[in-house]
C-alpha cells in the first residue's frame, strides 16, 4: 500500500473513532529570487500525521477532557518496511520527545496500530 493512501486511512479511521488528525507536510522550497532555501512544516523528523486525542480526565482530575498532542509517523505496509522506508534518528526523537512531555506518538504501518493510541487515553 502507498503511504499516501495509508495515512489517509489512518486520519479517517482516527477520525471516526473520536481523535483528529492533520497532515504535516515538511520539506524545503528554493526562493529563486534570493536562491535562498526555506523549511516548511515542523521540526525535522515530525511526524507525518498530528493532531489531538481527547482524553478525559480522572475524578481526581477534575473530570474535564483535554486534547492531547498525537503524532503518528506512518510507514507503508510492514513487508516494505523490511526492503526501506525505514525510521530515522530524527523521527524516533521527535516521538520520544512528544512522548517525554505527555503526548502520544507512535510509528503505524497500519490502521489498527494507528487506533491503538486511542486505547492509550487514561492517564
Amino acid at each position: 500500500m502507498a503511504e499516501a493512501k495509508n495515512q489517509d486511512d489512518i486520519r479517517l479511521a482516527y477520525s471516526a473513532a473520536g481523535g483528529r488528525l492533520f497532515r504535516n507536510h515538511r520539506g524545503k522550497i528554493q526562493d529563486k529570487r534570493t536562491d535562498t532555501w526555506h523549511e516548511f512544516g515542523l521540526a525535522p523528523g515530525a511526524s507525518d500525521l498530528i493532531g489531538w486525542t481527547p482524553v478525559v480526565v480522572t475524578p481526581e482530575m477534575v473530570g474535564q477532557t483535554v486534547a492531547v498532542f498525537t503524532a503518528i509517523e506512518v510507514k507503508r505496509d510492514a513487508a516494505a518496511a523490511r526492503r526501506k522506508n525505514k525510521l530515522t534518528g530524527q523521527q524516533r526523537n521527535f516521538c520520544n520527545q512528544v512522548r517525554a512531555a505527555g503526548g502520544l506518538a507512535l510509528f503505524a504501518w497500519t490502521v489498527r496500530q494507528a487506533l491503538e493510541l486511542l486505547k492509550q487515553r487514561s492517564f
